[in-house]
């Protein structure tokens, strides 16, 4: 039987506070009772939706973590190539990494009022901001 490999996971990047749901694409999975991902060190189970396709939630840290997945909860493998990992190294950036990301701050906006009409465009300050987006 065939090591799996991730192919890619979606999306990248998720609350330090966890709860995300993460779909990973793999070739070569195949169900078992031991299907789980790993973020860093913390595994979490894993629900395979078809032959190509895994979801799993994100557990709470801060941290970017390398994803791993596992189909017995021993041998644990990485986008790389499949290949087995004994060690886990953030700073290789050839390995699957989710990153966790502070909560958004807002601290002002402007202006506090505009036309009843709409249309008046609008500033808004705050902290940890780098992947927000809006639509009113």
């Amino acid at each position: 039987m065939r090591s799996p490999k991730i192919i890619d996971f979606y999306p990248h990047f998720g609350p330090w506070y966890g709860s995300t749901i993460v779909s990973v694409r793999a070739v070569n999975l195949h169900f078992t009772n031991s299907l789980a991902c790993r973020f860093g060190s913390i595994e979490v189970g894993a629900f395979m939706m078809n032959k190509d396709t895994l979801f799993c939630l994100s557990p709470l840290n801060n941290h970017a973590k390398e994803l791993l997945i596992t189909l017995n909860g021993h041998d644990y493998f990485n986008q790389l190539d499949g290949e087995k990992r004994k060690h886990v190294d953030v700073n290789n950036f050839n390995t699957a990494h989710y990153t966790y990301l502070s909560s958004p701050e807002i601290i002002k906006i402007s202006p506090s009022f505009g036309k009843l009409s709409g249309g008046t465009p609008i500033s808004i300050f705050g902290f940890h901001m780098e992947n927000v987006t809006s639509s009113f």
